[in-house]
């Protein structure tokens, strides 16, 4: 009976783990992403929903797209290179009892942020865009040859977002702008657990769905100068559907090899967040940026998956049912951005930015399967004019990352794996964008 509890006791803790992990450090607080705009690089993405200079407008601030003239096209990818070591001790009671595992492990990846634009002017009055963006994800990926197996592996989480919007001027100060988001999401959620050192097995899960929302925004034009905009992101809710497996010797009752359950489920929401921005042109040479974001991360109060391929603690015997709950409690977050750009000459712009991102993570809950904690942003960058039609963007961007301190016991039932460190982890990403008019 105690090895019934015991195998779905670690089943449900690596489920935890892995629903836990949903992104690496890469660029922004809990799994929030901000590069959606790989030009915004260049200056924090300071005044995103201000600046209107470009097709991307039709995801920072849809209402922005009255400001462009001709057609365009502008396409981009932002490449991001995570660090984030974990040092420690891991402690399974079910496999290490009473002596803790010392632990250095790298969770770090590379991964890469696409993004694609249309804007075309209907009139003096109407506007229209197109785009297609990731707006939440990324990964962690932790070794299997450490210890670390039992609190996490491989967790990855890609969300595409693709709409029209439309673009309104009311009159010479005001236009408002609107755009509706389909969401495609694809997550895989790979996990181990185990029963002293001989019986690892690996839970393997992934699913996918659409979704939809929608994006509004107002953009307020004072001066020649000078503008403000507000936009706004609705709350996305996910139903994921797909497969679980259960790999190894506690699979199928003990008798080993592959279990299935092919009618998976999880929910997760993804959060509404707001945005203020404002853009000033000093001069002809200067102009300034500045942003507030504010993400509602308290719609994420748990995760929930479902018909989960583990054992039954009664029967011990295969269980394609299995529910597991998680509690997050997120809280609210702010997100601040300062930015500004130069021009040395006609067809040059440089770009420099500063930021802070506020973790949505409480400290109670915080695990190594997302050690997320506050950071601060530098970026640099460069726009060059090529031709009248065409011109391209180069950015960078460094996060410094808060030491993250970890002490944490997460318990199924009578069993418990306990984890006792610290991680204080970085990220470099790189940008790359080209825009075309026609």
């Amino acid at each position: 009976m105690k090895l019934k509890l015991i195998s779905k006791t670690l089943i449900s803790l690596s489920l935890t783990g892995s629903l836990l992990a949903f992104s690496s450090y890469a660029n922004a607080a809990g799994f929030q992403l901000y590069e959606q705009d790989s030009a915004g690089l260049g200056d924090y993405h300071a005044g995103g929903a201000a600046e209107a200079d470009s097709a991307s407008t039709a995801w920072y601030n849809p209402a922005g797209l009255i400001r462009l003239k001709r057609q365009e096209i502008t396409t981009g990818v932002a490449a991001v290179h995570t660090n984030l070591p974990y040092n420690g001790t891991v402690e399974v009671n079910t496999v290490n009892p009473g002596n803790p595992a010392t632990v250095h492990a790298q969770g770090g990846n590379w991964g890469y942020i696409p993004n694609f634009y249309y804007a075309r002017p209907i009139n003096d009055n109407w506007a229209v865009g197109f785009g297609a963006v990731v707006p939440f994800g990324l990964e962690t990926d932790y070794s299997s040859d450490t210890y670390i197996r039992y609190a996490a592996t491989k967790t990855s989480v890609e969300v595409i977002d693709i709409g029209p919007s439309v673009a309104y001027q009311l009159n010479r100060v005001i236009s408002l702008g609107l755009g509706l988001d389909a969401q495609h999401m694809e997550g895989i959620f790979n996990q181990y657990a185990g029963v002293g050192t001989t019986l690892d097995t690996k839970s393997k899960n992934s699913g996918s769905d659409w979704a939809y929302g929608y994006h509004a925004g107002i953009l307020l034009q004072f001066t020649p100068t000078t503008r403000v905009g507000l936009a706004y992101h609705s709350q996305v809710v996910h139903h994921l559907t797909g497969k679980s497996k259960f790999i190894g010797p506690l699979a199928n009752g003990l008798a080993g090899g592959t279990q299935v359950s092919d009618d998976l489920k999880g929910n997760v929401a993804l959060p509404p967040y707001a945005q203020l921005s404002f853009y000033h042109d000093f001069n002809a040479q200067w102009s300034i940026l500045a942003s507030a974001m504010y993400t509602m991360w308290s719609v994420f109060r748990d995760l929930r998956l479902e018909n989960v391929a583990a054992i039954n603690a009664v029967t011990f015997s295969p269980d394609n049912n299995a529910v597991i709950t998680v509690a997050e409690d997120y809280r609210n977050t702010w997100n601040f951005a300062l930015g500004a750009h130069y021009k040395p000459i006609q067809n040059l712009t440089i770009k420099a930015g500063v930021g802070y991102d506020e973790s949505p993570a409480r400290s109670a809950y915080r695990n190594v399967q997302l050690p997320d904690q506050n950071r601060f942003a530098v970026a640099a960058g460069l726009h060059y004019q090529f031709l009248p039609d065409l011109g391209a963007d180069i950015g960078y961007m460094h996060l410094f990352i808060r030491k993250a301190n970890i002490n944490l016991t997460q318990a199924v039932s009578n069993e418990e794996v306990t984890t006792i460190g610290s991680t204080q982890g970085s990220a470099n990403l790189y940008g790359l964008q080209v825009t075309w008019d026609f």
